[in-house]
């Protein structure tokens, strides 16, 4: 597929993905230490009805790198909708950027509606997520250790980006938000991590508890058959639930 590759000038260059398309715009956010190409297989299952633009976050993929804060991700969205003179577009975003397109939903009243997919409530190492967290000390040491694997972002920005995630309270965003939104939240663990499946059940469990206490009519929430990584396992049925969520 064609696309078009550029770089939004700023106080943070921001790198974003013009995969064409016509229609609604649709801005697609990655998650944490991915980037635009995350999306390659996913967008064109939308440009026949959106026009489709994806980016890197700060600290990201092409992007430059400045400290991590919510408000200021929000910002370089704004500055990414603005450059493509993109008129009130909905967000997707997975993992780290489902959490930002829910910001993204409660700081625009244009919005026509967010998707995130399985990310923001929490980082899976908070222990605050769990009734039993055995085990939750060697998963945190796993994550550091492959967080020193990671190119992008580096660990003076990933280090704060993971105490945000942790301190970021969606559940109650989702209650302010004034747009519709689609949850989507996985019914497994990641591959990979099956030595860690008892976590990942309580995690799930009380997720979904929490969820179902959210008592704005305007959020649905989706569990679907997959992993964290669901985007990637099965593409097609998340570009579906997508389109027939954005009319």
């Amino acid at each position: 597929m064609d696309f078009t590759d550029v770089v939004v000038t700023g106080p943070v260059p921001i790198a974003a993905r013009d995969f064409g398309g016509t229609g609604q715009p649709v801005v697609l956010l990655h998650g944490l230490g991915g980037g635009k190409e995350n999306w390659a297989g996913f967008a064109p299952m939308l440009t026949a009805k959106h026009r489709v633009v994806a980016l890197d976050l700060r600290g990201h993929g092409d992007s430059g790198d400045a400290p991590w804060d919510w408000e200021g991700a929000v910002g370089d969205i704004s500055r990414v909708v603005a450059h493509f003179g993109l008129e009130a577009p909905a967000v997707v975003g997975m993992s780290l950027g489902g959490g930002l397109a829910v910001l993204w939903g409660q700081s625009q009243p244009s919005c026509p509606g967010v998707v995130n997919i399985d990310g923001g409530h929490r980082h899976v190492s908070d222990a605050r997520q769990y009734s039993d967290a055995t085990g939750l000390h060697e998963l945190n040491a796993l994550f550091d250790a492959q967080a020193k694997l990671v190119p992008r972002p580096g660990p003076e920005i990933l280090k704060p980006l993971r105490l945000g995630l942790t301190g970021l309270d969606l559940l109650s965003r989702y209650e302010e938000l004034s747009c519709r939104c689609l949850v989507f939240t996985a019914t497994r663990g990641l591959p990979g991590m099956e030595a860690f499946e008892n976590l990942g059940v309580v995690y799930r469990d009380g997720l979904n508890r929490d969820l179902a206490e959210v008592g704005n009519p305007l959020v649905e929430v989706v569990e679907f058959d997959g992993s964290h990584a669901m985007l990637f396992e099965r593409p097609a049925e998340i570009a579906d639930r997508v389109l027939e969520f954005l009319g």
